[in-house]
């Protein structure tokens, strides 16, 4: 019995860290986490998106029921999916794309990890987002919209384990680094 509740907590700490890094639902463990306990726990992420697939389903179901057109509908879709997720992967689309503008890869970290956004991040953002919108909102049915989300929040943050595990981190002092290698 000792040894299933060690692995049904090691369980729950894992969804706990996987979920409160991917959202910002309130689910954090209440110990603080150790360096390699991001990449141990990396097999709950695509979980954490179908939680954040879901939620969006949801707002696109509730829209469309309240007779909201489709292309509103997808914009508020997004707003709460970004909303639940802390806007993490908009921040680092234009960082990556403000990093585009250095010439040196040391001169493109310094500007990646800039607080402020540039003009090439905002571009990104501006076309990420409409395109995205435009997306949702082209589905002519509604259920179709559910899965497309599902599958892209899972599939989005299956993906990560995969690409920590290929892809050395950038530099030793950044998140990539202490969140380790699956």
């Amino acid at each position: 019995m000792g040894e299933y509740a060690e692995t049904l907590q090691n369980l729950i700490t894992d969804l706990r860290i996987g979920i409160s890094l991917c959202t910002r639902l309130p689910v954090a463990s209440a110990t603080p986490t150790t360096e390699g306990d991001v990449a141990r726990a990396s097999w709950t992420f695509p979980i954490a998106g179908l939680v954040i697939g879901l939620a969006g389903s949801l707002v696109y179901w509730l829209a469309i029921r309240l007779n909201v057109a489709p292309l509103p509908a997808a914009a508020l879709t997004l707003a709460s999916t970004m909303l639940l997720t802390g806007a993490m992967h908009e921040d680092g689309l234009a960082d990556t794309a403000d990093g585009l503008g250095g010439d040196t890869r040391e001169r493109k970290l310094e500007i990646m990890r800039d607080s402020r956004i540039g003009t090439y991040g905002v571009c990104a953002l501006i076309l990420s987002i409409l395109l995205r919108v435009a997306a949702l909102a082209a589905f002519l049915n509604p259920a179709a919209v559910v899965w497309a989300l599902i599958a892209a929040h899972g599939g989005a943050r299956a993906t990560l384990p995969l690409f920590m595990a290929l892809v050395p981190p950038a530099r030793r002092d950044g998140l990539a680094y202490a969140a380790g290698r699956p």
